[in-house]
């Protein structure tokens, strides 16, 4: 094949390229936990979304929020999770491919940064809006 000819998405072999494959259900567990566990370990902002995440989910418990608002904030806290994750990937993978600063390597890791920055913002957000009548009709009376 020519290399500068882009191949067919079918055509690629991608176990040809995985280091490693998990097909026992219990191992792909174990690799998730260790990515967490890094990230739970070198990511300052994973503390703090730890410490946001259990104050959340003891205020829904504590204000006694109906299930489906109570769902949304769950969820937006989730996206706040996997997306804060996919940030930390890209970077890892930027850093990976190019460890010397360029441009287009910045725009990357710029915009993995944006969009955890986003879900992080929506999902204060949707807990404000769905935890705070509550919050305010149990502070007032």
């Amino acid at each position: 094949m020519d290399p500068n000819e882009r191949p067919d998405l079918l055509e690629i072999d991608r176990e040809s390229f995985r280091p490693e494959a998990h097909s026992d259900r219990f191992e792909s567990v174990k690799t998730a936990l260790s990515g967490l566990w890094f990230v739970l370990r070198t990511e300052q902002s994973f503390r703090l979304l730890l410490a946001y995440t259990v104050v959340i989910l003891g205020a829904l418990i504590w204000l006694d929020v109906p299930v489906v608002g109570a769902a949304l904030v769950v969820f937006s806290v989730g996206v706040q999770w996997v997306t804060e994750c996919l940030n930390t990937a890209i970077e890892a993978t930027v850093d990976l491919v190019t460890p010397e600063y360029h441009p287009m390597a910045k725009v990357a890791k710029d915009v993995a940064s944006t969009a955890a920055f986003f879900s992080s913002l929506m999902s204060i957000i949707v807990s404000v809006m769905i935890m705070g009548p509550p919050l305010v009709a149990r502070l007032s009376g």
